[in-house]
């Protein structure tokens, strides 16, 4: 079967494959354990010892194990005897040792490493997971069962280590439909795992693409899902290196118009002072039409390579950029500073009060009336002189407005 070649190829690759022959021909063969239905507590009580916890697979090594050894020591009378004392099927066992002599020639036809038997555990189980992605397991927390690969559901077979622990992903040796659709040799998966094994397998999909100020590209939230299972529910990615053309905008906006730059050069800051006075002229007058964004996000696009999506990328570029290029970059205030026709005077910065310097700032914000307008900030020293002042007079340039 494809799915049980995939793991011996694999457990090669991992250094496991002595151990993966006899679990990969189990997952072949017929189940050597017996359970009499007069006699199951006796028969769990022989094959208990060949029970390891977090795993179906490491309790089936551990019987192949044993029973080597006991095969190197005893006749076949004696052996015969052991079987039946164990509940055991002798002929199960010898099918079981033959194919997996049969898988070892083949393996060292095919040039496999068949010596080494290092990877350990995680490594013998990833080479299974090669063959079984489609018998994965995601415990669903509002029922007792797993959900599975193409919308599969299934319950933890009852003679499983696993069945009572109930880990929140498995893969299993096999499904079987009787009463319900059961798993059964099954063993805990680390999700870790996953994505790496099944490589082009994996479907990824982004949300939340957003600007990060503080590292200077866009990022987004990744999932990753297998057959409808979900196995990554969200990393954060460069959103850069997947989707350029959408973050190029996000970058031109964020960084070289807001300002969300960190650690901007020389010609980024002369260019985000001239935008600063732009915004303060536009609060001031009430008039955010004056601070054209779409325009300054034209300019940029056009004055810096297509392919700058990060502010790295473009440090790199003002360094090595020749001074026409330079020159290009920078905002000319003569251009983006034009007249309005306003009186500076109607619009102070500061206002006198008595012997005090009050500084004014001016914001545009009709939806906050906390904000909007004028604000004075006054020292606490200072605040007995407001009794003195008429605060609803506004500055000449509000005036008509009020």
């Amino acid at each position: 079967e494809p799915r049980l070649a995939r793991m011996l190829l694999a457990a090669s690759d991992l250094a496991t494959l002595p151990s993966a022959l006899p679990v990969v021909a189990a997952l072949s063969c017929d189940d050597p354990r017996r359970r009499p239905l007069d006699e199951k507590e006796r028969a769990d009580q022989a094959h208990a010892p060949f029970r390891v916890p977090g795993s179906d697979f490491l309790g089936t090594l551990k019987l192949w194990r044993w029973w080597q050894e006991q095969a190197g020591k005893l006749s076949q009378t004696q052996l015969r005897r052991l079987a039946t004392k164990t509940y055991l099927s002798y002929p199960k066992l010898r099918d079981w040792q033959n194919l997996v002599r049969q898988l070892t020639d083949l393996a060292q036809r095919l040039r496999l490493d068949i010596q080494s038997d290092n990877g350990g555990e995680a490594a013998l189980h990833q080479a299974l997971l090669s063959g079984l992605l489609g018998r994965l397991g995601h415990i669903d927390p509002e029922l007792p069962e797993y959900r599975g690969a193409h919308a599969l559901r299934f319950a933890l077979h009852p003679s499983s280590i696993l069945a009572k622990k109930r880990p929140e992903w498995i893969m299993a040796g096999e499904l079987v439909d009787t009463t319900r659709l059961f798993a059964r040799h099954a063993a805990t998966v680390d999700p870790s795992w996953i994505e790496r094994v099944a490589g082009d397998l994996c479907k990824r999909s982004y949300r939340a693409a957003q600007w990060d100020p503080e590292h200077g590209f866009v990022r987004a939230l990744e999932q990753v899902t297998l057959y409808g299972l979900v196995i990554v529910p969200g990393r954060r990615r460069d959103y850069s290196r997947i989707d350029p053309v959408a973050s190029r905008q996000l970058f031109l906006l964020h960084a070289l118009v807001l300002g969300e730059f960190p650690k901007p050069p020389a010609p980024v800051r002369e260019n985000l002072q001239l935008i600063a006075e732009l915004r303060q002229r536009a609060e001031r007058l009430r008039r955010p039409e004056l601070l054209e964004m779409d325009r300054l996000v034209a300019f940029f696009d056009e004055v810096t390579p297509k392919e700058i999506v990060s502010c790295g990328e473009l440090k790199k570029w003002l360094y090595a950029a020749t001074p026409a290029e330079r020159a290009r970059f920078r905002l000319k205030r003569d251009e983006w500073l034009t007249d309005c026709g306003i009186v500076s005077s109607d619009y102070p910065e500061t206002i006198r009060l008595g012997h005090a310097t009050i500084r004014l700032s001016y914001r545009h914000t009709p939806d906050d009336p906390e904000t909007d307008g004028v604000t004075a900030t006054v020292r606490e020293s200072d605040a007995p002189l407001l009794r003195h002042w008429r605060a609803d007079w506004l500055v000449p340039g509000l005036l008509p407005e009020k």
